[in-house]
């Protein structure tokens, strides 16, 4: 893998963090026939391919040169790894090579490439980062930082005891519904407080209707 560098581009899946591209090749003659370079364009802000001196924030470019037979074999590994994943068929390789072949190939590596970095199943897979030059080290080493990060914001022990105990939030919400059960009881006593003075007024003696004093016979 080449040294990626900071790139102001932006990225386009958001997502996944990664995008990849085939936008060119060029061709290598040998002593009986000419093969293709296909240079392979990744920008992403993933820390599989980011050096200490970058930032969490930095989106990063390189680029990785590869053969027919690398795009061969990664279809062939990612298939086997992901079976219900349905990827994009890669163009036959053929023994006479015309000028449209070369052209047709990268297109068709490109879709591939791109179909990959939009899946968040398999965009980060160790056979992808392994064919874009990120070291096993580097894979294990980013992977660990993860879970150990996952790991330290799940040591929340408010919400675990809440899920060891599901009964004491079911509590919390009875008693929250049903609290106000006392206050029946105090409506009921206020009301027949209400009727006993009422009665009282009504059966009780009314001053007009006492009788008159005899103090002064």
């Amino acid at each position: 893998m080449n040294k990626a560098i900071v790139t102001p581009r932006t990225l386009k899946n958001t997502e996944t963090g990664i995008d990849i591209t085939v936008p060119e090749f060029r061709t290598i003659t040998k002593l009986l026939s000419n093969q293709e370079e296909f240079h392979v364009i990744v920008i992403s802000s993933l820390p599989y391919f980011k050096s200490p001196d970058h930032k969490p924030e930095d989106v990063v470019q390189f680029m990785v040169p590869k053969w027919y037979s690398d795009f061969e074999s990664l279809h062939k590994a990612m298939s086997d790894r992901y079976p219900a994943t349905i990827f994009p068929d890669l163009p036959k390789k053929v023994l006479m090579v015309r000028d449209s072949t070369p052209q047709g190939r990268r297109s068709a590596f490109e879709k591939l490439m791109q179909f990959i970095a939009a899946s968040p199943k398999v965009c980060c897979s160790p056979i992808l980062l392994e064919f874009l030059g990120v070291p096993s080290s580097k894979i294990g080493a980013v992977e660990g930082q993860e879970k150990e990060s996952e790991s330290r914001g799940s040591g929340d022990g408010t919400q675990k005891d809440d899920m060891k105990s599901p009964t004491k939030s079911v509590k919390s919400q009875s008693s929250s519904l049903f609290g106000e059960e006392d206050s029946d009881d105090e409506l009921f006593k206020t009301e027949k407080g209400d009727v006993d003075e009422a009665d009282s007024d009504l059966f009780s003696p009314s001053p007009r209707h006492a009788p008159p004093s005899t103090k002064g016979e």
